[in-house]
């Protein structure tokens, strides 16, 4: 039979022993939660990132939505314009009194260039000057490409 001293060295070394392994199974716990909080961290910093670049996507779009590529407030018309390639016959053209009351000679009166330079044919509002316009959909003659 074991005496009450090896008794003592024995219990001793399980409670060594369950010592160590409760400090290594706390030193695993803290760095498998040090490898999460920087990936969370890492996570967060692209998310954060990510938004950081959609905000400054949408500013720049915004900022060219909203540069004028059309006059404000144009002057009133003195002559009517072109037809477009038809034939324009003179006799109509001098026939016409732009300044009669039945004649709006300035539709746009008061609008702002961004009112003019909405093309309602284009459902996505592109814009001659971004740099992937293609003209879909449109002519794009009018606005010098093609």
């Amino acid at each position: 039979m074991a005496t009450k001293k090896e008794a003592e060295e024995k219990a001793a070394a399980e409670a060594a022993a369950a010592e160590e392994a409760a400090k290594k199974e706390a030193e695993e716990k803290a760095s498998a939660e040090a490898a999460a909080a920087e990936e969370a961290a890492k996570k967060e910093a692209e998310m954060k990132a990510s938004a950081e670049a959609a905000a400054a996507e949408d500013a720049a779009r915004k900022a060219a939505a909203e540069a004028p590529q059309a006059v404000a407030d144009p002057a009133a018309a003195g002559e009517p314009d072109s037809a477009s390639g038809a034939v324009v016959e003179p006799a109509i053209v001098e026939g016409v009194e732009m300044n009669h009351p039945a004649i709006d000679a300035n539709p746009r009166a008061g609008t702002t260039a961004l009112m003019n330079a909405r093309d309602m044919n284009d459902p996505l509002n592109r814009r001659p000057s971004d740099e992937d316009f293609i003209g879909k959909g449109l002519d794009p003659s009018v606005y010098g490409k093609g």
